[in-house]
């Protein structure tokens, strides 16, 4: 009794769920002093090791109980540990570690005060995803197939149903690359940009329809979300998550999940919060290498009702982003004809989504507004400092703009929108009163002025 442990331990000490009943232990039956979290930067600590790599450090005293935790996380420098060692550590009541992950009790890496003030914010509304709640359904979770251990029913044969692969998976984009030629770590995906005829569901394997299971056929022919499994906070984004058309499969790299089919439209709710640099944020203060399917369950996702006029603000923004090929109009006019959101369009016709780059940065930005101001009740500043914790989004913006272009365009969205909240002229919220964001003068959609888009997007 009162003896000192300290280890050097994965990163799952913290936030993995199999370590789950070693932090109850600790939290409960020791004095948990201090926990310091590394990154391998450049092989810093562990040359050889994956630069993103996470591990830990974790100082705890027997007996007692853990009313605070001291904490430093993405420690990947040796001056940033002496900092940490001689007083630069956060006070995380355990009280908050509660609030946040009250069944697996996972530590989030905060950095600072700011970001427990904003965790605490963005979870106090909002029951956690994997949490059950009257009225709303509760997702069904699958990885379809596994690129590993299936490959003997893969083929190339263009008839079959086309295999999902992580890398065609990008936010609001269910064709980001195609396959182009060779195999394994030699296999070229160019990436194709909205407009260019060559974009499309082009994957490198196929499965024969007699190949599918009884548990995959059913799914195979339902829209889905989809997100990409792989991931790691010092990716340019972390959560990754689109549609994934019927008549497809997805691979194990691109875990899936279902509502039923009557309540399609909560995806598209889904899908806002989800791609949000929001969430994003919240999210890559978990995950390590992967985005799995308790990460996703233990973040706060917002349950709105149908007749909510923030759902058909946002629904119809998505629509118009991920409804981009032929493959998804059955999906635009499902919610068309349960909804009325928007118009039905022709089976056969022109795909109703919006392809200018532009215009679709602009959707975006108002998306992040309304999902930051309206659902997490961000200020215009906690968005600005969420928004400068992305560094290759905006050093990929300064390269291509000149400026961190992503950024001004969502805080003017979330300027625009106060205003009109302020002013009267707009207002979300759980009244029967819709928003209404202003458009900032430029091409729409199919290059007509703001004033000339469909009614729900103005």
């Amino acid at each position: 009794l009162g003896g000192y442990a300290a280890q050097i331990v994965p990163d799952g000490l913290y936030a993995g769920a199999n370590c789950m009943a070693v932090r109850e232990a600790l939290f409960t039956r020791f004095s948990w002093e201090m926990l310091l979290g590394f990154e391998n930067a450049r092989g810093i600590w562990f040359p050889g090791i994956h630069t993103a790599a996470k591990f830990a450090l974790y100082v705890a005293r027997k007996g007692g109980k853990t009313a605070a935790l001291r904490v430093a996380f993405l420690i990947r420098t040796t001056e940033a540990l002496r900092l940490a060692v001689a007083g630069g550590t956060l006070k995380v009541p355990i009280t908050t570690v509660q609030d946040f992950s009250p069944d697996a009790l996972a530590v989030m890496e905060f950095r600072g005060q700011r970001d427990v003030d904003i965790a605490t914010r963005m979870y106090s509304p909002w029951p956690k995803f994997g949490d059950a709640r009257e009225g709303f359904p509760l997702r069904q979770y699958m990885a379809e197939i596994h690129m590993g251990n299936d490959r003997a029913v893969f083929t190339e044969d263009p008839t079959g149903v086309p295999v999902y692969e992580g890398r065609m998976v990008a936010q609001y984009d269910h064709r980001a690359k195609i396959y182009s030629a060779g195999r394994g770590r030699a296999a070229e995906w160019p990436e194709i940009p909205f407009g260019d005829a060559r974009k499309a569901i082009k994957p490198q394997w196929f499965i024969p329809s007699k190949n599918l299971s009884e548990r995959t056929e059913p799914r195979v022919a339902r829209f889905r979300v989809g997100f990409c499994d792989v991931a790691s906070p010092t990716n340019e984004r972390s959560l990754v998550a689109t549609i994934i058309p019927s008549g497809c499969i997805a691979g194990h790299s691109v875990p899936t999940f279902t509502f039923p089919d009557e309540d399609a439209w909560q995806y598209l709710i889904w899908l806002a919060v989800a791609n949000s640099f929001s969430m994003d944020y919240l999210a890559r203060q978990k995950v390590s290498l992967h985005m799995s399917f308790a990460i996703l369950d233990s973040l706060p996702f917002p349950r709105i009702l149908v007749e909510d006029l923030r759902s058909r603000q946002l629904a119809t923004r998505v629509l118009r982003l991920v409804c981009t090929g032929m493959e998804m109009i059955p999906f635009w006019n499902m919610i068309a004809d349960a909804q009325g959101w928007v118009e039905r369009v022709p089976e056969d016709g022109t795909p109703p989504g919006v392809v200018d780059d532009e215009m679709r940065r602009r959707l975006i930005a108002e998306i992040e507004a309304i999902v930051a101001r309206e659902l997490f009740g961000l200020t215009g500043e906690e968005l600005d400092y969420v928004m400068e914790t992305f560094p290759i989004v905006k050093e990929r913006d300064i390269k291509e703009f000149g400026e961190y272009h992503t950024k001004r365009l969502v805080l003017a969205a979330y300027d625009a929108l106060a205003e009109a909240a302020r002013t009267g002229h707009a207002h979300v919220s759980r009244s029967t009163r819709r928003p209404r964001i202003q458009a900032w003068g430029f091409k729409g959609h199919h290059g007509a002025d703001p004033s000339e888009w469909p009614a729900d997007l103005r």
